[in-house]
């Protein structure tokens, strides 16, 4: 730790999303994961905006031109009650506002770029993200819910963290080695079953809500989660 205590356990189950293969060398050898650029924007909103949307429930939005996630809002620790929206505009305007792309299983690729190293992952998060997006954003924001009148808007920068099937890799990698990886920007409304599958992959067992077992299967994981 950088008190310069160590932390020593029987098991350990890494679970660093899109920094699971750097900066810092947290596994044997590079898993087979991809990042990409994608971002989100924060509305913060007055009391009569606030009021209006109290109760509102997550929004998962498919066009034609564009897709989009928001988030009802929230309370913030420093005081503001924020919308956050994440999405992007449709590469293929022609393909259904559904289509999901075959290599990664996520909403087309509109709005997003590579990031083929850890030094570009963190020089991206360090951006805030990309103007022209936030923009975009913003009239999303706007599509969905008219005439709100936000009283400040911050750009987030984020990482997709994909993989080859367009599922997360959940096991062992080596030893007593365990991850958990790879949302393909899908994971955030999975990831309670996510975390207890990974929790079953590093415990080798788990309590069901039966009252028995699952037993987690563990075929050739280095095999599959290494490059």
């Amino acid at each position: 730790l950088r008190d310069g205590r160590e932390l020593r356990a029987a098991r350990v189950l890494l679970c660093c999303g899109a920094f699971t293969n750097g900066p810092s060398k947290l596994v044997p050898a590079p898993m087979r994961l991809s990042n990409f650029t994608t971002q989100t924007v924060h509305f913060s909103l007055g009391d009569s905006d606030a009021a209006r949307l109290e109760g509102m429930p997550s929004v998962i939005a498919k066009f034609p031109t564009w897709w989009a996630y928001l988030l009802p809002p929230i309370r913030y620790p420093d005081g503001r009650t924020v919308l956050k929206l994440g999405g992007a505009r449709v590469e293929d305007a022609s393909a259904p506002a559904a289509r999901l792309d075959a290599a990664d299983r996520t909403p087309g690729r509109g709005g997003t770029r590579p990031l083929p190293e850890p030094s570009d992952l963190l020089t991206w998060y360090r951006s805030g993200g990309d103007a022209a997006a936030r923009c975009e954003m913003e009239g999303m924001l706007h599509e969905l819910v008219p005439g709100l009148q936000p009283l400040e808007v911050r750009s987030d920068a984020c990482a997709n963290c994909r993989t080859e099937t367009g599922l997360p890799l959940v096991g062992k990698v080596r030893g007593q080695l365990y991850a958990a990886a790879g949302g393909n920007g899908l994971a955030a409304k999975s990831s309670d079953e996510i975390g207890r599958l990974a929790a079953l992959a590093a415990l080798g067992s788990l309590c069901c809500g039966e009252g028995g077992l699952q037993r987690w299967q563990e075929p050739d994981y280095e095999s599959e989660l290494l490059a």
